[in-house]
Formats: C-alpha cells, sequence, structure tokens
C-alpha cells in the first residue's frame, strides 16, 4: 500500500491535521484515513477535499484527495506519544507522526472573533493559525458557502467565524459588535494581480474537474483571462475597459466592496463614507505585507504562548502575469483600484502602532 501512495502533510498540530493522500493506482477512489493514538480510534475521514495546488501541479487528474481532521475536543493529542495514520483497511499504521514539539493548543477560553476573510488576502494561513486555539466544534470556516439558516445557530454555538461575507451580510445576520473583529487587507495592485492570476490558473486545464466545477460565468471570464497578452498595453487597456456587469463587479474595488453595506455597481468615492464608518466596527485590521506584525498583535492581546511558525496557504502557483509596479499598468488599472487605495492608507493609518 504504501509504495502506490503518495501524500503531504501540510498542518499538524494539538487542535487537527491536514493534508492531501492518493493511491497512484486508483486516483478515482478517495483513501479513507482513520486517526488512532495510544489504542483508541479518534475518527476517520475521506481524502476527497479538492485541492487546486495539488491538480495545478498534476500531481493528481482532479485535485479531490485532501483531508481535514480536527481531533476529538476531549483528546490532548499532546499527551499521547504517538499519532497513528491507517489508509483505507489496513491492520498496520502508514504512517506514525511523534507528537513531541507539537503547538500546544491554548486551554484559555477565548473570546468570540469574526473574522471577514477577502480574497488573497493571507486569510487562509490566517484561519490555519486561529484553529490552534478554538476546538472544532467552536468554529465554522466559509460560512459564506453554508446555508444561512444556520448561520443562527452558529451565533450561539460557535466562538470563531470565518467567510467571504461582506459588512453588510455580516451585520445582517450576526451582532458584530459581541465579537472581537478583524480582517487583513492588501496592497491593491498586488490583489488586483492576485485575483487576475487566480481565474488564469482555473482556465488552465479546461478538461479538469477543478474547472467544471466552476459556474458558467467564472469559467468565460476565466478563459477571457487566459487570452489576454499583459504584455500588450493595448490590450490590457482594452480589457479593462470592456469590463462591465458581472465582470466588472468581479475586479472592481474588491476590498472596498467587503466593508460596505450593499453592493453598488460601480465603486466610487460616494462610497467611501459607508466604508469607513464600518472599518471602526473592526478591532484591528492587518495588512497583508505586515502579516507577521498582525499575528504578533493577536498573540499579545490574548496572551497566547508565542506565535507558531507560518505556513503560507492557498498561495498561487501560476507565475505572474506581469510586474504590478509599472506605471503604464498602474494607470490603466487605476480605476478598478482607485478607492481600494484610500482604503488601504487609511487602515494603514487607523492601525499603526497599535501592532
Amino acid at each position: 500500500m504504501a509504495y502506490f501512495t503518495r501524500y503531504s502533510i501540510d498542518a499538524f498540530n494539538s487542535r487537527y491535521i491536514a493534508g492531501w493522500c492518493m493511491n497512484r493506482l486508483q486516483t478515482k477512489k478517495p483513501v479513507k484515513i482513520t486517526f488512532k493514538s495510544g489504542g483508541r480510534t479518534l475518527g476517520e475521514t475521506y481524502a476527497k477535499r479538492h485541492r487546486k495546488d495539488v491538480e495545478l501541479k498534476r500531481v493528481h487528474p482532479t485535485g479531490l484527495c485532501g483531508f481535514d481532521f480536527d481531533f476529538p475536543s476531549d483528546v490532548d493529542i499532546t499527551e499521547c506519544e504517538t499519532l497513528d495514520i491507517y489508509l483505507n483497511s489496513s491492520s498496520r499504521p502508514f504512517k506514525r507522526l511523534s507528537t513531541k514539539r507539537l503547538h500546544v493548543r491554548h486551554h484559555q477560553e477565548m473570546p468570540p472573533i469574526l473574522f471577514m476573510h477577502i480574497p488573497k488576502t493571507a486569510g487562509t494561513s490566517f484561519n490555519a493559525m486561529m484553529r490552534l486555539y478554538y476546538p472544532g466544534d467552536k468554529a465554522a470556516f466559509h460560512i459564506e458557502g453554508l446555508p444561512q439558516q444556520r448561520y443562527k445557530e452558529f451565533a450561539v454555538e460557535k466562538n470563531y467565524l470565518s467567510g467571504h461575507l461582506p459588512v453588510g451580510k455580516l451585520k445582517q445576520f450576526f451582532s458584530v459588535k459581541a465579537y472581537d473583529c478583524y480582517s487583513i487587507i492588501r496592497t491593491p495592485f498586488r490583489n488586483l494581480h492576485s485575483h487576475l492570476n487566480w481565474l488564469k490558473g482555473i482556465a488552465r486545464d479546461r478538461e479538469s474537474v477543478f474547472f467544471q466545477q466552476h459556474n458558467p460565468a467564472i469559467q468565460g471570464l476565466a478563459r477571457k483571462i487566459d487570452g489576454i497578452d499583459f504584455s500588450s498595453l493595448q490590450k490590457v487597456e482594452k480589457f479593462v475597459s470592456e469590463l462591465t456587469g458581472f465582470e466588472r463587479d468581479f475586479f472592481d474595488n474588491c476590498q472596498t466592496r467587503y466593508f460596505l453595506d450593499y453592493r453598488p455597481e460601480v465603486v466610487t468615492s460616494a462610497d467611501l463614507p459607508n466604508a469607513l464608518a464600518n472599518i471602526e466596527l473592526f478591532k484591528y485590521i492587518g495588512l497583508t505585507e505586515k502579516y507577521d506584525a498582525f499575528i504578533q498583535y493577536i498573540h499579545n492581546l490574548y496572551s497566547l504562548p508565542h506565535p507558531p511558525s507560518q505556513v503560507i496557504c492557498n498561495a498561487s502557483i501560476v507565475g505572474k502575469l506581469y510586474d504590478d509596479n509599472l506605471p503604464d499598468l498602474q494607470k490603466i488599472f487605476l480605476p478598478l483600484v482607485e478607492t481600494d487605495l484610500r482604503i488601504y492608507k487609511h487602515v494603514k493609518e487607523r492601525f499603526s502602532g497599535m501592532a
């Protein structure tokens, strides 16, 4: 079994373990993974979550080989000598992991935290770290993809909520003032580049499950991005000038939109007061470019142990489309980030000195 297995353990701490696993000869059949320690079965899961990075690297044909497992809340894995991993129906462990030097879970009760996850800002890495401090049954991630009727129970049962939801939606479903609210924003030109890069990656293999699982509108936009020669200023300018409707909404001042109570067709300076007012709801807003300072602030504020070493999650592996520092390109892209630039400047000044 071991000879035909490829795997990676990407995260392992006293709260959970995550990675990917596949059988080289049966890539369409997800591997069942059972976790045991000290003779006790802790639980099982199937390696069938989509891993875009594994698919894009052509390690797995569909990328449906990821796993993510939370240890039971009554188990302190640091008190066990090892964690044994069994695959499918094997009677012998495939892998035995030492639990020494694991980042110990935090036993102090943490306050309710609401994290507004703006895409492409290192939010996935922040969520991975916070799982160390919130048991699996007390945290909910990517709530934007879960039924809204569950939000009411989340507000009662969960102490950590995270999702790609703008302030307006968060205020609609949650009493945001009852939470310590956080978010992270990124240099606008770099954030726009990351969005474009992500879309281009979707269209890299149009026969893949990864491409097919996106809705037709995203597929069409991905194909359009994949066909642009970003070395041609004329073609880039044509692309930007012709953006309308859904496409314009997708790229237009994306970060500002997250701080609004509503969703305008086009973001303008008239939307700035609403965004600035909502920024005051946040205890702290970090900068992707100063991510370590943001993490240090969180640990100092809640008297947490020394911050664990960070693994950057969900990073794009597609090459750069263009140099986002080029003045000519920045001039073309300016309408798509003009308000974001003002928001970024305000956040940088508003929270300076706090970390």
